[in-house]
């Protein structure tokens, strides 16, 4: 048998975020109902429409401690299509796992990084149109 040498990485928190896509972040800590990590992933300068970072991440605060009061513990992803004024535009839709309630954005993103983010109200799952 053969050894093979083993060699450790240092690696810190801040490059693992860096290899990760704004968009992959967005996902996942979206997916899990993290605000914290929204907060610090979300910058002050992207455009959130009528709203600023902190009016954007209060909403979302709100709405996600409704989809707790409904029993979700988490969100599923799936992409969407917005029939509303971005209307052809993908979106992400996201879908409480225990209420099914759907809630979708328009996330912009130019050279990796997301540049803005809106609430899609009028969508369809990709999977509804593909069917």
């Amino acid at each position: 048998m053969r050894k093979v040498k083993n060699f450790s990485f240092d690696i810190t928190h801040h490059e693992v975020q860096e290899s990760i896509s704004e968009h992959a972040l967005f996902v996942k800590f979206f997916c899990n109902m993290d605000i914290d990590y929204l907060v610090d992933l979300l910058d002050e300068a992207i455009d959130y429409g009528e709203e600023n970072k902190w009016s954007f991440i209060e909403g979302l605060r709100n709405r996600m401690e409704f989809f707790k009061l409904r029993k979700d513990t988490y969100f599923m992803y799936s992409n969407g299509i917005c029939l509303g004024c971005n209307r052809g535009f993908n979106i992400l839709v996201f879908k409480g796992d225990y209420s099914n309630v759907e809630w979708s954005f328009r996330l912009d993103i130019d050279d990796g990084k997301i540049t803005s983010v809106y609430e899609c109200s009028t969508f369809k799952s990709k999977k509804v149109i593909d069917d």
